[in-house]
């Protein structure tokens, strides 16, 4: 397990509102080890970085690319993501990308963007690393992203890299979009500056330039409000409301907001200091649907909280959302089980 030492090592390495990387870090250090409901933690315990990616606000600059060469894909970046349980979440996204299928190389290593999706909630990104070194057990790109037609994103993060060859690396990156500043078509500009590597707790960094640049087009999609229609779970001074969804051909997102009672005897007594909330999603035909979190925002009271499962099944008519609390204090600690709030029962629109 990460030592408490690391962790703050490696926060203080970013420069981002504190509280948010805090929860992230905590949260990605303590999933492979305290979550027994899970089949698989999302974010690996030595991928701190990836947890801190998925929380770092982004308003950047950046500038054309250099020359790219075009390369033919082999096979799909999604599909070495299957042995996870983002097996299920990213399984319709092959279909519905755009091919990009540029590389660029800098510095021993290459970069290949694969292919890229736009669904007006967020950008997934598939690419793959090449290095004429070993760079450990994972890499990712790391950089600035702008699109042109939207301000900033919410949160821009990547999923925990996959080692497929020799000096060869699998990555997902998911930049989060802020609601309201969707547009039919994006402009988007990569700039990556660093290969951050992987090797047990050690990180290793590699400067370059990787810059790229493409066009997306948007899925179609759907948003069903419920905001005004009391759909919350409160139980003993947690409460969650969910605000709306969004279905698309690839998946469906789910906007939660979350509070917690500033009074709980447990911030004192039990030395509380975070929070978080895990989903489980079922509908009315008995299926499960696996969940990845794509962003976490507000301060440790009051928070507004995503995530994404795949397509609804066309045959469903309602939902059952089970809110999870998991309950740390500052050494990151899990202070007592996970529990489970009431259900939040929800009908589908047709």
């Amino acid at each position: 397990m990460v030592k408490e030492k690391q962790y703050q090592e490696a926060y203080e390495k970013i420069e981002v509102p504190s509280e948010v990387v805090k929860q992230a870090i905590r949260k990605g250090v303590q999933r492979g080890t305290t979550i027994k409901h899970n089949k698989k933690p999302i974010w690996k315990v030595a991928s701190i970085i990836a947890v801190v990616f998925m929380v770092a606000l982004v308003s950047v600059s950046i500038t054309f690319p250099s020359f790219a060469e075009r390369l033919p894909i082999v096979g799909s970046i999604y599909d070495f993501f299957k042995e996870d349980n983002q097996e299920f979440v990213f399984k319709e996204y092959e279909d519905k990308s755009t091919g990009i299928n540029v590389t660029e190389e800098s510095n021993g290593v290459s970069v290949t963007i694969t292919d890229a999706v736009y669904d007006r909630e967020s950008i997934t990104i598939a690419y793959k690393i090449k290095s004429e070194k070993d760079l450990g057990d994972g890499a990712v790109l790391s950089g600035n992203l702008e699109i042109e037609e939207i301000a900033n994103t919410l949160n821009e993060g990547s999923m925990p890299p996959k080692k497929i060859g020799e000096n060869e690396y699998a990555g997902l990156l998911i930049a989060t979009l802020v609601t309201g500043q969707e547009a039919d078509q994006i402009h988007v500009n990569w700039k990556g500056n660093t290969i951050i590597s992987f090797d047990g707790d050690q990180q290793m960094r590699t400067s370059g330039n990787w810059s790229f640049e493409f066009t997306l087009d948007s899925l179609e999609s759907k948003t069903q409000n419920f905001a005004e229609n009391n759909y919350t779970s409160t139980t003993d001074g947690f409460s969650v409301e969910l605000t709306r969804t969004t279905t698309t051909p690839i998946s469906r997102d789910f906007h939660f907001k979350e509070q917690i009672d500033r009074d709980l005897d447990g911030w004192i007594e039990e030395e509380w200091d975070i929070i978080l909330f895990d989903y489980k999603v079922y509908d009315d035909l008995g299926k499960e649907y696996d969940s990845i979190g794509l962003s976490s925002y507000g301060d440790k009271f009051d928070k507004g909280h995503r995530i994404r499962t795949t397509v609804i099944d066309e045959e469903a008519t309602s939902l059952r959302i089970i809110p999870i609390v998991e309950i740390y204090d500052r050494k990151v600690n899990l202070v007592k089980e996970p529990f489970y709030l009431k259900p939040i029962h929800v009908p589908l629109n047709k």
